[in-house]
């Protein structure tokens, strides 16, 4: 069969092609307009890690924020986060919630995105703006609890540590009241040096651990807070009517042909 053939069915059916084109186009219209609609808000995070005065380690940084960028975005829609969040709504659950809430990266940046969809504007940027504000909190309290345990941990060795350098150089003392020492008092000046010199590691060790929290306790910030939406996000009336549309017209056109071909078969 030939083009002109198809198109001579086309024009002699073309009844069965408008209804379709109009039903199928109107109804996916009407099916639109009876949908709840969304509204999306969005909540625009940066990860901020300290530059330092080291190349290597600046290289190392901005290695580590990549990595934090993408652990922590999903973090925000980890489950004690959206808990959190949740219990802070009445009647909203945490199933509920992990279905309106998706985070993105912004390539190439140290951002991202929490999204928010819900049929409130208000309550869509609320939430990803609760949801920013309780991952950035979380993270805080993590990061301090296990700076206070390490900061514990090299206090107590500091403690330890002073605590021998009193008892050797207590010693030491005593000996040199003594004649013929000598060798004795050698053995544990130089055990005293080493005490001295891990003494001095420690105070500088734990020097940096509180500097390094200084700086970087507040790695996350909320670039941009969400926003109520000003028009809905779905459902895209216009285009899913346009669809339709086309979906019509291309239903039309098959029926047109196979009812042509059942007539000239009869």
């Amino acid at each position: 069969m030939t083009f002109i053939h198809y198109w001579t069915i086309l024009v002699k059916q073309w009844r069965i092609i408008i209804l379709c084109f109009v039903l199928v186009g109107l109804g996916t219209f009407i099916g639109s307009k009876l949908q709840k609609p969304l509204y999306q808000s969005s909540a625009l995070v940066q990860v901020v890690l300290r530059p330092s005065n080291n190349q290597s380690s600046e290289y190392t940084s901005l290695l580590a924020s990549d990595q934090l960028v993408q652990t922590e975005s999903q973090l925000a829609v980890s489950d004690p986060v959206l808990r959190e969040v949740a219990s802070h709504y009445n009647g909203l659950t945490v199933e509920e919630l992990s279905k309106e809430v998706t985070t993105s990266v912004k390539l190439n940046t140290q951002l991202f995105e929490i999204d928010v969809l819900n049929p409130s504007p208000i309550r869509a940027a609320t939430l990803a703006n609760d949801v920013a504000a309780t991952l950035i909190k979380q993270q805080i309290q993590a990061a301090q609890q296990v700076n206070n345990r390490s900061q514990q941990q090299i206090q107590q060795d500091l403690n330890s540590t002073q605590q021998q350098i009193d008892t050797i150089t207590s010693q030491v003392a005593t000996l040199k009241a003594q004649p013929d020492k000598q060798s004795q008092i050698a053995v544990l000046q130089t055990k005293l040096n080493r005490l001295q010199q891990h003494y001095s590691q420690w105070q500088t060790l734990l020097a940096q651990l509180e500097f390094t929290e200084s700086q970087n306790g507040d790695f996350l910030q909320v670039a941009q807070a969400a926003q109520p939406g000003i028009t809905p996000v779905r459902p895209q009336i216009l285009l899913n009517t346009a669809v339709g549309l086309i979906l019509g017209l291309f239903l039309g056109m098959v029926l047109a042909i196979l009812f042509e071909q059942v007539r000239s078969g009869a």
